[in-house]
């Protein structure tokens, strides 16, 4: 009975902090679910900068970048089933998370790429395995070409920079995007929460001090989210015209009902890719290594299997 009392008691003042103290339960979660996954916070200062990374692992090294709006955290679910056998790198690229945003930065495709390729530089890595999820997507194959000493192979999740099949429905966003509406850069928590129901098939669970961490904090950085979309529109990159140069091999995977950027670009990238392999996931949207981390790290650890068998 006097264990019961004692559990029971710790129960409520767990609870008492979670909803007194909202934004210090966030981040003993978000830490909680790096230590789960095998991962450490770190900070280098490249070309002025401080660039904030998680490490986690031994061995090849896995480069992961996030996309728009997003930051390293968005690969905690899915690295932690890769620290085991691999080095796990992560970073907050310039203008997200904890890294440095000054406010004469450029933040345009080509501009992060050469950023992270400073990045790698630092950190003495070299024939990285690179991925990377929407915007983090289109980065990654500006690096590959840019930097192709940097880059072992690819796998581009739902990437930005992919013209779509002729005759094929443009997704919702970009319907609203044309209409004047965008969904990518929220004003209020009722907007916010709309744009999260467009980037999955099914929203996953998070802890309410958690959705309201993340809410919080898109919202205050709308004027630089709004600096950096129009950075990455002004100055955009088609993928297209680089694919004849992208000859690592190439995973490209896809969520099936992406409604920021259609499926269908799936089959236009493996189409153009000399060394291409395609995966496209059923119920899936704009984040699959976040909506089906164990489905989408199965995919690609068959990818990188499939690079070292004899």
């Amino acid at each position: 009975m006097r264990y019961l009392t004692i559990f029971l008691l710790l129960l409520v003042l767990v609870a008492g902090f979670y909803v007194l103290a909202p934004g210090p339960s966030a981040q003993a979660l978000i830490r909680a679910g790096r230590l789960v996954a095998g991962l450490q916070t770190h900070t280098v200062r490249v070309q002025g900068l401080e660039i904030s990374y998680l490490q986690g692992g031994s061995g090849r090294v896995l480069l992961m970048i996030h996309g728009f709006g997003a930051d390293k955290d968005n690969w905690q679910r899915f690295a932690g089933f890769f620290t085991k056998h691999y080095l796990v790198i992560a970073p907050d690229l310039p203008g997200f998370g904890d890294s440095s945003n000054p406010a004469d930065m450029r933040f345009d495709v080509e501009s992060q790429a050469a950023r992270l390729a400073a990045f790698a530089d630092a950190l003495g890595l070299a024939q990285m395995h690179v991925v990377g999820n929407s915007m983090g997507g289109q980065i990654a194959a500006v690096l590959a070409v840019r930097r192709p000493d940097l880059v072992a192979s690819l796998a581009l999740f739902d990437p930005l920079g992919v013209e779509q099949e002729p005759g094929v429905q443009p997704s919702t966003t970009m319907r609203r995007l044309a209409a004047g509406e965008n969904m990518l850069l929220p004003r209020d928590r009722p907007a916010f929460d709309s744009m999260i129901g467009l980037m999955f098939y099914k929203v996953p669970w998070v802890p309410g001090a958690l959705a309201s961490h993340y809410a919080t904090h898109w919202i205050r950085r709308m004027e630089l989210h709004t600096r950096v979309f129009s950075d990455i529109t002004g100055r955009y990159v088609p993928l297209m015209p680089l694919l004849p140069q992208l000859h690592v091999p190439t995973l490209v995977l896809w969520g099936a009902d992406d409604e920021i950027l259609p499926a269908g670009g799936a089959r236009v990238l493996a189409q153009g890719l000399a060394n291409g392999t395609q995966v496209v996931i059923p119920e899936c949207g704009h984040l699959p290594m976040l909506e089906k981390p164990r489905e989408t790290a199965a995919h690609y650890r068959a990818f990188l299997d499939a690079l070292t068998a004899p």
